[in-house]
């Protein structure tokens, strides 16, 4: 769970992250460049489900919950 923040961690490079609401539409794409954490301040609360792509293959997708 999170509030303001995202943070992935992984050892590959040149990820995208992809985050969308539980009705599956997608809020936001975005690169994620050294561990930078992303900006979530301005989401409602919720449960959100994510897909983490490299080379445009899917490397990781699950849940994330915004307190």
């Amino acid at each position: 769970p999170g509030k303001n923040q995202m943070k992935i961690c992984s050892s590959l490079n040149d990820l995208q992250i992809q985050l969308f609401d539980y009705s599956g539409k997608k809020i936001f794409e975005r690169s994620i460049i050294n561990f930078s954490p992303i900006n979530t301040s301005e989401l409602p609360t919720g449960i959100y489900l994510y897909k983490i792509m490299h080379e445009n293959r899917n490397v990781r997708s699950g849940k994330w919950v915004k307190k």
